[in-house]
């Protein structure tokens, strides 16, 4: 499931997995992310790993790297609620 896109938490996901910002924020300073800007997405995996992909700000995800991740219609878009 999608955790946070184009550097935006998803609210939504974030509670419907009971991860919190903090451990995402933890993930993030792991994967060296030095700005969020900089993070394309953040999947929280099957296996209970958060992956963090992350790169320059003008670099494409490829959306393969997503398939059959829950969210991932986000990716793109404004992912917070309302």
């Amino acid at each position: 499931m999608i955790l946070m896109v184009d550097g935006r938490m998803v609210e939504e996901n974030l509670a419907q997995t009971r991860v919190t910002p903090s451990d995402v924020r933890s993930k993030l300073r792991e994967a060296n992310v030095l700005d969020p800007s900089e993070v394309k997405a953040v999947v929280l995996e099957t296996t209970g790993d958060i992956s963090v992909l992350h790169g320059d700000p003008a670099s494409r995800l490829d959306p393969g790297l997503l398939e059959g991740v829950s969210g991932v219609e986000l990716l793109g878009s404004d992912p917070s609620p309302g």
